[in-house]
């Protein structure tokens, strides 16, 4: 059974992947001898949270986030996935990025927008 500390990391974690980034949780478990919280999402996301009561903020760096693009941050938190001070950074920056309307429900093209939005995310993601 996971801790309060487990669960309220396990939330903070899962609401800005699923809230923030849109993305799919496909694992969640906790390793038996490490305690470590183990979360797989996205298409190559793969988070470790090791000390939870550090959670709740960023970690003094010496990478200046601000000097990167938007694609370098991402590049080097995927690089870095125990550098929750980059985690933040990016999530921040996501936030910052203007999210357009794509469609609205009583849209009678609903879903071929949805799937199009998709499209173009997926391609971006993987250049």
């Amino acid at each position: 059974m996971p801790t309060d500390a487990q669960l309220r990391c396990l939330y903070r974690i899962g609401y800005q992947l699923t809230y923030m980034l849109f993305q799919p949780i496909h694992l969640i478990c906790i390793d038996g001898r490490t305690q470590n919280l183990y979360i797989l999402a996205g298409q190559n996301e793969e988070i470790e949270a090791r000390n939870y009561s550090k959670w709740r903020g960023a970690v003094m760096s010496q990478v200046d986030y601000t000097a990167m693009s938007y694609k370098e941050l991402r590049r080097y938190f995927l690089k870095h996935r125990e550098d929750q001070a980059a985690f933040q950074a990016y999530l921040s920056r996501r936030r910052e990025r203007s999210r357009p309307v794509i469609t609205r429900v009583d849209d009678p093209d609903f879903d071929n927008k949805i799937q199009t939005a998709i499209r173009q995310q997926l391609a971006e993601h993987r250049s």
